[in-house]
């Protein structure tokens, strides 16, 4: 059995799913790490230096861009492992947020002008804007 779908319906069921697929995606960078914002991970594991594991009588040297040279002390690399994890939640987070306005962008906008066509209040269709106008002379004497 063959069944004939309209390209428009198509188009539109292709969208909704898009944008269904992206509302999920949202939904579970979302729920994954929101927590982690408020509440960053690490911190309580020993931190590693250069790959291998620190005790908490050992500095670790940092060589940063902004500071140059540094010396963290056990506390300090635990600290910033927290802080790196929190940044990388929030980045997550804004993707996340991002996502979900991509998908109601996608959906909500057709689904109006679907609404809006349903109603009348939408465009004409093309047979409708040829019939729309003057007569015209051809056949009149």
């Amino acid at each position: 059995m063959l069944v004939v779908v309209p390209i428009r319906a198509l188009k539109y069921i292709e969208i909704r799913v898009w944008a269904l697929f992206l509302g999920i995606a949202a939904a579970v960078l979302l729920y994954v790490n929101v927590p982690h914002v408020l509440h960053p991970l690490g911190g309580t594991e020993p931190p590693t230096c250069e790959g291998r594991t620190m005790s908490q009588s050992e500095f670790c040297r940092v060589d940063t861009r902004e500071a140059g040279i540094r010396r963290l002390s056990y506390e300090e690399m635990q600290q910033q492992e927290k802080d790196d994890n929190r940044d990388k939640a929030v980045i997550w987070t804004i993707v996340g947020t991002g996502a979900a306005v991509l998908a109601l962008i996608f959906v909500v906008p057709i689904g109006s002008r679907k609404s809006a066509a349903r109603r009348g209040k939408g465009r004409t269709s093309a047979s409708a804007r040829r019939t729309a106008g003057p007569p015209s002379r051809r056949g009149i004497r």
